[in-house]
């Protein structure tokens, strides 16, 4: 009953429609909340797959799927639970930035697929994974700075597609929810209550209470 039940949640409600009219809105909630973690630890298995030895991938996907921060929010939030999305996201922006193996065309569909996708479950994801993302790729550029001209024509073609193949998916989602009837204005929380909802810097090293796999000694 908690988790998302202040956030628009579009994509999943419209997958989960025949099991909520079938089975109600509770069996539907706690099909997704275990989807949420069996598939964000695959989905991170499956993109690590190709990155490295699936010994590591496997290791990387238990770590995603079953991290303190996914088993805090399964319990309250499904939307930012969530994240089976992020890496294939991930996996695009590396492939055009890093790798440039690949058409760049089919990795900007891909990239503008996934991320409309992503909206309809939670902006406040896509926020964050864009910041990482863009940090990450900033510092990239800047360590290869003598060859970005070389490359320019690939990024170039790469973001163009994702950012057409956005707007084509998403485009009047995000409009309406920037500057639609009832778009939000001003921040969305009082400064004096932030301390409520504030996190674990160390969470995604340290293990935590909130790690499924874990012993006494290691959590705290």
């Amino acid at each position: 009953e908690k988790c998302g039940k202040r956030a628009s949640i579009p994509l999943l409600g419209t997958i989960m429609t025949p099991f909520t009219l079938k089975l109600g809105p509770v069996a539907a909630l706690n099909i997704l909340i275990r989807l949420a973690v069996a598939g964000s630890a695959t989905s991170m298995f499956l993109v690590l797959s190709s990155w490295c030895r699936r010994p590591y991938a496997f290791m990387g996907g238990l770590l995603f799927g079953f991290s303190p921060y996914l088993m805090t929010q399964s319990e309250n939030h499904l939307n930012l639970a969530f994240l089976v999305l992020l890496p294939p996201i991930a996996w695009c922006v590396g492939e055009i930035v890093v790798v440039r193996r690949r058409s760049p065309w089919a990795l900007g569909v891909a990239l503008g697929v996934f991320t409309a996708l992503q909206i309809y479950v939670s902006l406040e994801m896509i926020a964050l994974i864009g910041l990482v993302m863009g940090l990450g790729s900033v510092g990239y550029l800047i360590t290869i700075r003598s060859h970005i001209g070389e490359h320019f024509k690939y990024w170039a073609r790469g973001v163009g597609a994702a950012t057409v193949t956005l707007v084509v998916l998403a485009g009047y989602f995000l409009f309406n929810f920037l500057f639609g009837a009832g778009h939000i204005q001003g921040p969305v929380l009082p400064v004096s209550a932030l301390q409520s909802y504030h996190a674990d810097f160390l969470g995604p090293i340290i293990p935590t209470a909130n790690l499924l796999v874990t012993s006494e000694r290691l959590s705290y």
